[in-house]
């Protein structure tokens, strides 16, 4: 069973790199044909000799071992060639070689230039197969160099007695023909796994910059979305505050105005105080969007509430305030900020949703744990005539998210003792810079 099969990755090593390292069918076909072209006339200058009739078969096995290298990266072409090798080794011997120089042999099939094509299929299939076949290469390729010694030690060439006689020396010789057998087996192997291990660790190290990279770009869209949303609650909160504060104002002034002069004035100013502080607020906001260094959260914190409060009741809604506890000293700016935003999303909500006649009560409590706000307001039904539902707009959600993010709670609905809405927040404190 492989590594893949029975739920283990496999090691660099087992993978094959075929898919990211083998040149062209055509690279494999120059590689097979300079090798023929090498070995093969040379391996064909034996003579049939006294063996004419297994001349065909050794052709055609010199033949298989060199086509064998069109499929090298296959497990089909180490079979091909390590069976074509095995006739090799027990057809009869060829030769003589005849040349200038005199006659030679004859010479066992396996010993002519082409047998070497054998260790060029050792080498690419350690490099290219994957488990277990690197191994089964490996085997096939020490049997096959064992045969082949013994071959050598039987054959009318080798200069000593049978293979059953002792002689130290001709031990010895044949102990150096197999370890030299053997050496050329196991280089051929052992470059082919270099080479295999050396490529997937390149391959490795490209995935790694590949997932690093996505990584960083998942980041980059994280951080991006959720700015956004920042910015989003941010604009939410301001926009949504001056324009039901600049509504009610413009509403009121419009009928005491026709009354009383004075008061129309002193309501367009109170506008035009929203408007700017609003336009401050949003200019703070955007600022994020342009990198300028001004995008940090607007200075509206819990020490503001009080002008915050005074700011809604000039708009014609009756506050009262209530703040008790140590102040504001031990919250984070970002805990400060959030109470601040929390008071100002309610009080809008009273003013658009509350009706005519509402009034509200904010209660601000410091602890050393931290903050406890509660906005409730008399309206409801009795003033505007429909039950207000506590489901949550972008409003509610957004103060939810600003609450939940410092670790604390927010809870909101119909307030059975006035008829009106409720909202309560519970912000821990925590040491200056968790923000």
């Amino acid at each position: 069973m492989s590594s893949a099969e029975n739920g283990r990755p496999q090691s660099r090593a087992d993978r094959p790199v075929t898919r990211r390292t083998s040149p062209s069918r055509l690279g494999d076909g120059a590689l097979a044909a300079a090798l023929a072209l090498v070995l093969l006339p040379s391996s064909l200058q034996t003579a049939p000799g006294t063996n004419g009739a297994w001349w065909p078969v050794t052709v055609a096995a010199f033949a298989v071992v060199h086509l064998s290298v069109l499929a090298r990266r296959r497990v089909l072409g180490l079979a091909a060639c390590a069976a074509a090798m095995l006739v090799l080794v027990a057809v009869p011997e060829l030769g003589p070689v005849t040349s200038e120089t005199g006659s030679f042999g004859p010479f066992p099939a396996i010993l002519m230039p082409t047998c070497l094509v054998f260790l060029v299929l050792e080498y690419s299939a350690a490099t290219h197969l994957a488990r277990p076949w690197p191994a089964v290469a490996l085997t096939v390729g020490l049997v096959g160099a064992l045969l082949t010694a013994v071959r050598l030690w039987t054959s009318p060439l080798w200069p000593a007695p049978g293979l059953g006689d002792v002689d130290v020396t001709t031990w010895v010789a044949r102990i150096a023909v197999l370890a030299v057998l053997v050496a050329l087996v196991l280089a051929a192997w052992a470059l082919g796994r270099y080479r295999s291990v050396h490529v997937a660790y390149l391959a490795e190290l490209e995935d790694r910059a590949l997932r690093a990279e996505a990584d960083r770009e998942r980041h980059a869209a994280r951080v991006a979305a959720e700015e956004r949303t920042r910015i989003a609650r941010e604009m939410h909160d301001v926009v949504a505050h001056a324009l039901a504060v600049i509504v009610r104002q413009a509403e009121g002034g419009r009928l005491a105005g026709e009354r009383d002069t004075a008061v129309a004035l002193t309501t367009l100013e109170t506008v035009a105080e929203t408007g700017r502080s609003a336009l401050d607020d949003t200019r703070s906001v955007l600022g994020r969007l342009r990198g300028d260094g001004t995008g940090s959260l607007s200075g509206r914190r819990a020490e503001d509430v009080p002008a915050l409060v005074e700011g809604v009741r000039e708009a014609g809604l009756p506050v009262t305030l209530e703040v008790s506890g140590g102040g504001p000293d031990g919250l984070t700016r970002t805990a400060s900020h959030a109470v601040y935003r929390v008071i100002q999303e309610s009080l809008t909500n009273v003013v658009k949703h509350a009706g005519t006649g509402a009034h509200a009560q904010v209660s601000v409590h410091y602890a050393d744990s931290g903050v406890e706000v509660s906005v409730r307001d008399h309206g409801g039904v009795a003033q505007t005539g429909q039950m207000r539902t506590p489901g949550e707009g972008h409003g509610l959600l957004g103060m939810r998210e600003r609450v939940t993010l410092e670790g604390g709670t927010l809870r909101t609905g119909p307030d059975p003792d006035t008829g009106g809405y409720v909202v309560r927040a519970s912000i821990p404190s925590r040491a200056e810079g968790g923000g």
